[in-house]
């Protein structure tokens, strides 16, 4: 009785293996399919593309990004594609797979025309999807048939995931048929930023009759300079919105009613004319009354404060934003309008900032967004010796920042205490902690979520060691299936946007207490997917939340601080003598081990050369008989040239700074006469605190970043404690003779 069902199920396994994909077996469309080859679709029509769920029915959402990247117009197997992706276990997969089916109705007439068909021939089988009617609705609309177009949509455009693209639709229609639409329109368009709909739609009726007559006439001169806004285009932005900055009502009727407007017309002055917007914007809040929507004091308050940021009037500026906290309409603008007054008091006179710090610091949302203000605030109060200011800023600093930022004033406070530069009873008045400083070097050691530069750093003064737990936690979640289907099915080069959406989802439940756990090991579960296929950047990207969270464990390192290019990495410090987990730590800071990028500044590479300094380079390393880079063109890009030049270059640097590895660092950022002309104007500071007073941000933070990767490597694969590591770098050693 038993046996019929198993071989129910191998005869169904034994059809499996005779079945095709585009005229290719199945297994063999899988296997070429999840290493990206998509010659057996594109070689196929698009009739056929639906085949592709003998594969899997997940399958023709993923194979449609990859066609999509390939095809060119029309796009008419990725559309078949995606259509088939409909029908998708993954309810995201379903979704994204109809989203990609409308863009490319609305952007491609032959797909439309083609889809459209499908429809109503009847062969369309997912008259079922939620969002349906919106792709319907886009046929007919490309297919110039707006009435109907618009009947599909009905008087009720909402709907669960399409309905912004339905109201488009149905107002734009509407408009293309001759209807009015006059209140609902300008509410689609001014009630919010420029987003990718209103673009699609701005874009359909900028040239019709309807955007310059009629009742429009005004209200397409603020659309232009919206629009104009949104690409930044701020002159042509001001021009546009000037056709109605001196009517009273106008003003009523568009920049009270639509608040936004007032943060476009802001940010237009503040590039352009910040002298006449800050009077106008003061003029409009002194006529405001308090029944006025608090959204528009708050942006006449928040853009007068940043006009004059703009015109470096920082004590007026701060007026403004302090004036405008009490309106922000959510915690994301509360947090951007106390950084502003924080940044603005800071730039005027920084320790007025101390006092601000304690008023608002228990108003912050999220304490990372404030790390720069309080880093800035560490820089200066160092290199100023104001060492009573930074013991007053101590208490709320524990309380509210973040756990990196609190290490670091941990460190210090600890590290000024043991120098002796302020006495242990002040210590104790000011943070009511043992005035001892190893009271404070166990604090910064204890945080789990800050940098093993300050962790480090601090187990040195105590004696004890960073060690990392090999566990992994209980509760770890799976890949969400729709994110495993990108690495599944060959797409996984696409995958790093759809992260990016599933973060912005989870924003508030990552920072909740309640319910953080699975979606900080759902991002761990993503991290190791794309540690496994390559991808070291995003996957380093994607752990940085799951440590500010709670700092990482074993596991999480080692995805956190890859060896790619192990052997070449290696043989080159040996080569140079430079530490091998020293040189993974510049490379890893540099590039995060992507061979091709090039910086803003022109830097390329692994190590992120610059031409100049890697010829020179080049140069000496042939004189001393190695090889020679330069014969043929200098390839940067590649890594055996890169890393080569950028160890002979550091190990260089380590002669030239007397033998310091940390300014032999320093000065690979940001020059050797530089950090020489700063070393010598405060000799007093040990080495560890005068790299806190370095005054660019980039090369303080990158001898602090590199140490801390460093001491990572050393730990992970040298069997080296980081406490070691850390010692070796700041501690001045003996060069030894470069060999080949």
């Amino acid at each position: 009785m038993k046996i019929y069902p198993l071989i129910y199920v191998l005869l169904n396994l034994l059809s499996c293996k005779t079945e095709q994909v585009l005229e290719i077996s199945v297994e063999q469309a899988a296997e070429n399919l999840k290493k990206g080859d998509v010659a057996f679709i594109l070689s196929a029509s698009a009739e056929d593309m639906g085949q592709v769920t003998r594969i899997n029915q997940d399958a023709p959402f993923y194979a449609g990004l990859l066609i999509e990247e390939q095809e060119t117009a029309p796009k008419l197997r990725a559309a078949r594609l995606f259509e088939a992706g409909l029908a998708s276990s993954s309810e995201r997969a379903r979704v994204e797979s109809g989203r990609k089916l409308l863009f490319l109705i609305l952007e491609d007439e032959t797909v439309a025309e083609y889809v459209l068909r499908r429809i109503e021939d009847g062969a369309f089988g997912f008259s079922d999807f939620s969002g349906f009617s919106t792709l319907k609705a886009a046929t007919l609309y490309r297919d110039g048939r707006f009435i109907e177009a618009r009947k599909e949509l009905g008087d009720d455009k909402s709907g669960a995931v399409f309905d912004k693209w339905n109201k488009a639709l149905f107002l734009i229609s509407t408009i293309r048929s001759g209807g009015a639409v006059s209140k609902e329109l300008t509410d689609f368009f001014f009630a919010g930023p420029i987003e990718e709909i209103q673009k699609w739609a701005y874009e359909e009726i900028r040239n019709t009759e309807f955007f310059s007559s009629g009742f429009f006439d005004k209200e397409s001169a603020v659309l232009r300079g919206h629009y104009a806004t949104s690409v930044l285009d701020y002159r042509e932005g001001l021009r546009c919105f000037q056709a109605v900055l001196d009517d009273k009502d106008d003003k009523k009727i568009f920049f009270y009613k639509y608040p936004y407007l007032i943060a476009d017309l802001g940010r237009c002055f503040q590039y352009t004319n910040a002298d006449e917007g800050v009077n106008l914007f003061l003029e409009w809040d002194a006529q405001v009354g308090k029944e006025t929507d608090p959204l528009v004091r708050f942006y006449l308050l928040l853009f007068a404060g940043r006009m004059e940021r703009q015109r470096k009037n920082y004590a007026s500026a701060s007026v403004f934003f302090e004036r405008a906290i009490p309106f922000a309409p959510d915690r994301e603008q509360k947090d951007a309008t106390i950084w502003y007054l924080l940044d603005a008091i800071q730039k005027d006179n920084p320790e007025d900032v101390v006092p601000l710090i304690a008023k608002y610091a228990p108003l912050w949302g999220d304490p990372f967004y404030f790390s720069d203000i309080l880093d800035k605030l560490c820089q200066y109060l160092t290199a100023n010796h104001k060492w009573t200011r930074m013991l007053e800023l101590f208490p709320s600093i524990r309380r509210y920042a973040d756990g990196a930022s609190f290490a670091k004033y941990a460190y210090i406070i600890g590290r000024i205490t043991a120098e002796g530069f302020v006495p242990d009873a002040e210590v104790r008045a000011f943070t009511a902690i043992d005035g001892s400083s190893k009271a404070f070097f166990r604090i910064a050691f204890a945080q789990k979520n800050a940098s093993f530069y300050y962790r480090a750093m601090s187990a040195r003064q105590i004696g004890e060691n960073v060690e990392v737990s090999k566990e992994s936690g209980k509760n770890e979640a799976k890949t969400p299936s729709f994110i495993q289907g990108f690495f599944e099915y060959g797409s996984a080069r696409f995958v790093s946007v759809y992260i990016e959406e599933f973060l912005k989802e989870k924003k508030t439940e990552l920072w909740s207490e309640n319910t953080a756990r699975f979606a900080i090991d759902e991002l761990r579960a993503m991290a190791r997917l794309l540690y496994k296929e390559e991808y070291w950047h995003d996957a380093i990207r994607f752990l940085i939340p799951v440590w500010e969270k709670e700092g990482l464990n074993y596991s999480d390192m080692e995805i956190y601080y890859p060896r790619p290019f192990n052997d070449t990495i290696e043989k080159y410090a040996e080569l140079t003598k430079v530490n091998p987990a020293v040189l993974f730590g510049l490379i890893r800071t540099e590039s995060t081990f992507r061979n091709e990028v090039v910086s803003y500044a022109g830097a390329v590479g692994l190590s992120q050369l610059m031409p100049e300094t890697a010829e020179e380079t080049a140069l000496r390393i042939k004189k001393q008989g190695g090889p020679d880079y330069i014969a043929g063109g200098l390839q940067l890009t590649d890594p055996e040239t890169n890393v080569h030049i950028g160890s002979f270059y550091l190990a260089f640097l380590l002669k030239s700074m007397d033998d310091s590895l940390m300014f032999s660092l320093l000065a690979y950022n940001g020059g050797p006469n530089r950090v020489k002309r700063w070393r010598s104007a405060d000799t007093a500071l040990p080495d560890d605190l005068f790299l806190e007073t370095v005054p660019i941000t980039q090369t303080r933070e990158y001898g602090k970043r590199v140490s801390a990767a460093a001491a990572a490597y050393g730990y992970l694969y040298y069997e080296l404690e980081m406490e070691a590591t850390l010692a070796d770098i700041l501690n001045k050693g003996k060069g030894e003779k470069l060999e080949f």
